[in-house]
């Protein structure tokens, strides 16, 4: 496995908040219903 530069890290970090963030709203969503 190659060092990550400080971009990709970043990149990687930001995509899994997305998902982790958009994954919350639905569970969010699920919950009101």
């Amino acid at each position: 496995m190659g060092h990550l530069t400080g971009d990709q890290l970043l990149d990687t970090l930001l995509g899994v908040f997305y998902r982790i963030k958009s994954s919350g709203k639905r569970t969010e969503q699920i919950v009101q219903h």
